[in-house]
């Protein structure tokens, strides 16, 4: 740090807090004249219907009347009483009114920033030019019109940045109490940025006080955070039936949803999460399993747009309310204040390792937390705090060094620093531009060994083939668990390019019914989208496709898995493409749904226990002892797989006269609708087998056996054929 700078606040003068407070308004009446644009010209000014700020909205007016919460909140509560306070203090809910609070207290978040500066750079110039910088942000005075979280967020950070470093001037217990509200409040508006409240601990141990003065500032700031915490808390426990949320429901599900198998790192629902079968956390780590490529790939995408100068948006876009605010368009983009803030990190860490981490870890965690959550710019926008204090003490050091005549050797010294820099924006650029080329696509040179090799043509696409997968390791032997998911990898290829883009649907029938399905273009289940009307000739394509199939579906019944192929033509209509064979669809797999929670009720019949081929267990039967010519019985059967059964076998049931004859039979599976290649291993089926008796009268045995192409399964009796029971037949 420069050492011949008046040090804050002991020689700051009037005349710079008036400076200071001036960059201030000046900041408010920028964003009070694009408030005034926006409402004028800008759809999206009024929050809609659906939105999540106009969900604070209404929700502030619910804290009024005592209609708000009814449950655990899932939304951050703190917006919502922020609000309210705001409604009460000023007497109204009107709109306008609240975004002109929001924007004098982001207004008030430049003045931190100015105070935070001063402290950094030890150069009033350094808390003016951070103020400017953000002051005119285009970034932060479009947040600085909206009811979001974001400019909310940003204010908590510079509190607790300015008041931190202030810490490191004169340590006061005022100040710790300060920072105790500031990092509750924090907490309760943006979760994620809870931990950054850590950050004041770790500079307590970096200080020079005594052990028990920093336990004692440690415990106090601590129970303030716990303290305006705690009310939500209890709202959650209690509303909740019982439940210890601390202060909102996100968490789990939002990881998943920015992170799984399918997911662009956006706030959607992909097939993927539309199709768990488990818990949230469980299912990430499922998905880094089945698909690492596109985990890591995600992250890494998520992280070059962190550090790049795209604003992702989704209820409020700012690239399309820069077309109706001039003030939006200032030539101050990210990758600038990042850039020179990097820079000032560099330099930090050689004048004051103290503060570069501080402020490093800051700029860590709030990029960590982006690339771990939803890829909007409003998530990462709180980091400039840190990145605006450092670019202002970066443009400090560098007009020092060109006064000086040493700008060389300070480029030299931050040589390190400028090539990591330049990594980090040559990743950027070609992880983005001109397309995404993170996560990969599952790109294959050829069929892998273990897939089914099909070489369906659908017109002008492939389907080459497909696997089952090790994760759903139930579906290999041919049933599911009502509530879990069919999963399956398709492989994909066109013979020459194709300006059509094929769809396909994978669908779940029974009886020509069909119960569930996935219906998309090819090369769409998972981001980035790769349509066949932009792919390399003899590229094979990947994409794995889960249905979870729920209690709708019939269950212990053989089902199939078909897969068909269409587009749209130009005109709009559907145009469903046929297999090379004709086939209207192809068969992927048989497949059968069981609740394995519902078993059947046990039976009062004899217990028998024998044992077909180590496959199928013959639990119980019972065959009547008389009956009449003619007369069709009922014999009841209880089957279970005792291991898993690849083919489908049938039962027989012969009668047998004196002389060995067989005179009538029974021939049908031992579950009439259920192919035993999809029997649930332990799973207890029921059925009763309908026989028709001789006309002669006489006493006949009975036998039953099961076979498969015209292979009787083994069993402990005679050409496998099992005496089941005499019957004495009368007139």
């Amino acid at each position: 740090m420069t050492t011949n700078a008046p040090s804050f606040p002991h020689r700051l003068r009037y005349h710079h807090l008036m400076v200071a407070v001036l960059i201030v308004l000046s900041a408010f009446a920028l964003r009070s004249v694009a408030i005034y644009q926006r409402a004028v010209s800008d759809p999206t000014f009024i929050p809609q219907v659906g939105t999540d700020h106009q969900f604070y909205l209404e929700s502030a007016k619910g804290v009024l009347d005592g209609t708000f919460p009814t449950d655990a909140f899932y939304f951050h509560p703190g917006p919502s009483y922020l609000f309210a306070g705001i409604y009460t203090l000023f007497g109204s809910t009107d709109f306008v009114l609240l975004t002109f609070v929001i924007a004098l207290i982001d207004a008030l978040t430049c003045g931190l920033i100015i105070g935070a500066g001063w402290l950094v750079s030890q150069r009033v110039w350094g808390g003016y030019l951070a103020g400017i910088l953000y002051a005119i942000y285009p970034v932060a005075i479009f947040y600085a019109t909206t009811p979001l979280i974001a400019p909310l967020a940003t204010f908590f950070v510079a509190g607790l940045t300015f008041f931190t470093l202030w810490q490191k001037q004169k340590f006061t217990l005022w100040r710790t109490i300060i920072l105790g509200i500031f990092a509750g409040l924090l907490a309760i508006h943006r979760l994620n940025l809870a931990p950054l409240a850590g950050l004041y601990v770790l500079w307590l141990l970096m200080l020079t006080i005594q052990w028990r003065t920093s336990i004692l500032h440690t415990a106090i700031f601590t129970v303030l955070i716990m303290a305006i915490i705690a009310p939500f808390t209890y709202l959650n426990y209690q509303n909740s039936g019982g439940d210890f949320i601390p202060i909102a429901t996100t968490g789990s599900a939002e990881l998943y949803m920015a992170n799984n198998r399918d997911s662009a790192g956006r706030h959607g629902i992909t097939f993927a999460h539309e199709h768990i079968d488990m818990a949230y956390g469980q299912a990430i780590i499922r998905d880094a399993q089945v698909a690492p490529e596109h985990f890591f790939g995600l992250l890494g995408y998520k992280f070059a747009l962190f550090w790049s100068h795209l604003e992702a948006g989704n209820n409020l876009n700012f690239g399309t309310s820069q077309l109706h605010s001039p003030i939006l368009r200032f030539p101050i983009s990210f990758p600038v204040i990042a850039i020179l803030g990097l820079l000032g990190l560099s330099i930090a860490w050689h004048q004051e390792k103290q503060i570069a981490i501080f402020l490093g870890l800051m700029i860590a965690w709030m990029c960590f937390g982006f690339v771990l959550v939803f890829a909007f710019g409003r998530i990462r926008f709180p980091v400039v705090v840190p990145l605006i204090i450092l670019s202002s003490y970066t443009l400090i050091t560098i007009w020092d060094a060109i006064r000086a005549n040493q700008l060389i050797l300070l480029l030299k010294r931050h040589l390190v620093a400028i090539i990591a820099i330049m990594l980090l924006y040559g990743f950027s650029t070609w992880a983005l531009f001109p397309t995404p080329k993170l996560p990969p696509e599952r790109i294959y040179a050829d069929l892998p060994s273990d897939a089914v090799r099909l070489d369906i043509q659908f017109d002008g696409v492939t389907l080459v083939g497909w696997r089952l997968l090790d994760e759903w390791d139930y579906v290999s032997n041919g049933w599911i668990p009502i509530f879990e998911s069919y999963a399956v990898e398709l492989f994909w290829q066109v013979n020459q390019p194709t300006d059509i883009s094929y769809n396909f649907f994978l669908a779940y029938i029974d009886d020509n019914q069909r119960y569930d399905a996935i219906d998309t273009p090819i090369g769409t289940v998972s981001f980035p989208s790769y349509t066949t009307d932009s792919w390399q000739a003899q590229q094979i394509l990947g994409e794995i496709v889960t249905l979870r199939l729920d209690e709708d579906i019939p269950q212990e019944r053989s089902a199939q898995i078909r897969l068909g192929v269409w587009y749209w033509s130009e005109d709009g209509l559907i145009v469903n493409v046929p297999a090379n064979s004709g086939e209207p669809n192809i068969l992927i797999q048989t497949i059968a749904v069981f609740n394995n929670a519902q078993m059947p009720d046990a039976t009062d019949l004899p217990t028998r226990d024998v044992v077909f081929g180590d496959l199928i267990a013959l639990r119980d039967y019972d065959v009547p002892t008389t009956g009449t010519i003619g007369e069709t019985i009922m014999i009841p059967f209880t089957w279970e797989a005792t291991n898993n059964i690849t083919d489908d076998y049938r039962l027989f049931v012969h009668v047998v006269d004196e002389e060995g004859n067989n005179v009538t039979q029974a021939d049908t599976r031992p579950i009439p609708h259920l192919q035993t290649n999809n029997w649930m291993v332990g799973y207890v089926m029921q059925h009763s087998i309908a026989l028709l008796l001789p006309d002669i009268t006489g006493t006949y045995e009975i036998y039953a056996g099961l076979y498969n192409d015209s292979n009787r399964l083994s069993v402990d009796a005679p050409d496998n054929r099992l005496l089941i029971g005499t019957i004495q037949i009368s007139e």
